[in-house]
């Protein structure tokens, strides 16, 4: 019962004459009979996940080994979370139909995941057999409900709306330059001069700024001991905003600075005629002009939460 040692050797016979005896059953037997005797104790020990892995690379590889099929099959069904997902609340005025999105959501990323020991009941079902099974269910509770079900998990949520400030668009004026440049030439040297001028303008500064937070408070209970399996409290902050510059002339030529009078010189003025102020004006010349809308921070808020809850759960192991 050297498995590994055998399956080394049969290895090697199988790749210097394929057809040579038995040897692609032998080989069969010395990788999947360790495979199978310890997916065995850990169906003995309650670790059905650990069975499954297992069971799965036989199955996988060489399609059935003894009853490697149907043990993964038991396998599965037994380490399997099943479901049943119970209204969320709203625990602010506002939040009821938000409640609803957040609900749909995470039903939805749960069942996105990559995950065969996580199921979610389907809600349009259930409801049938709640209705058929009504006369039998004497309390009514979301726990007997459950087990009517045979789900093995509820869950359960409340979901606030705790912050929610739509900005108004500020608009500032600025007073700034426009930099001219001219060339002349000296009569006598001949040489090429620049010379800089700067005219007085005006131009607009606007920001705007939007942000929302919603949270959820949610809990996986065991439907047979009621215990919690997994809970937390997500909460998603979303926020957009704008910063931008407008002038309704040549905005390369745009200087920063400040002046007192747009017809006279004051000793108040100011030319900020230097590298870095010009970038940061010309950054803001060129910034974005559109903010999210509120609406796309509430999807954005109740994506989050969802992805968050449902990964939460997708690393619930109950036998780690």
């Amino acid at each position: 019962e050297k498995f590994k040692d055998a399956e080394l050797l049969l290895t090697e016979v199988k790749r210097l004459q394929p057809d040579y005896g038995n040897t692609q059953d032998m080989l069969k037997v010395s990788k999947c009979e360790p495979l199978y005797r310890q997916a065995k104790q850990f169906m003995d020990a309650a670790q059905y996940r650990k069975a499954y892995a297992n069971l799965d690379k036989i199955v996988k590889e060489f399609t059935n080994y003894k009853d490697s099929y149907d043990l993964r099959y038991e396998a599965l069904q037994k380490a399997t979370v099943t479901i049943r997902v119970t209204d969320f609340k709203p625990t602010t005025y506002n939040a009821e139909s938000i409640a609803k999105s957040v609900q749909a959501e995470v039903v939805s990323k749960l069942n996105a995941l990559n995950n065969p020991f996580v199921k979610v009941i389907d809600v349009q079902s259930t409801d049938k057999i709640i209705e058929e099974q009504q006369r039998s269910v004497t309390t009514g509770s979301d726990l007997e409900i459950g087990k009517l079900l045979a789900a093995k998990a509820l869950l359960s949520g409340e979901v606030s709306v705790i912050e929610v400030t739509q900005g108004k668009l500020n608009k500032t004026e600025k007073r700034g330059y426009i930099r001219e440049e001219s060339k002349t030439k000296d009569p006598k040297t001949g040489e090429e001069k620049v010379n800089v001028t700067y005219r007085k303008v005006i131009y607009w500064v606007y920001n705007q700024k939007n942000s929302l937070s919603v949270a959820l408070k949610f809990q996986l209970a065991s439907t047979e001991t009621g215990a919690v399996m997994v809970s937390d409290f997500i909460r998603s902050n979303q926020a957009d905003e704008v910063n931008y510059a407008t002038f309704d002339g040549p905005s390369s030529k745009l200087v920063p600075g400040y002046w007192e009078k747009i017809n006279a010189d004051s000793p108040k003025d100011v030319i900020n005629d230097n590298q870095l102020d010009v970038r940061n004006l010309q950054e803001l010349l060129k910034a974005k002009r559109d903010i999210a809308s509120m609406n796309t921070l509430m999807s954005n808020a109740i994506e989050d939460i969802a992805k968050r809850t449902a990964q939460k759960i997708n690393q619930y192991n109950p036998e780690e």
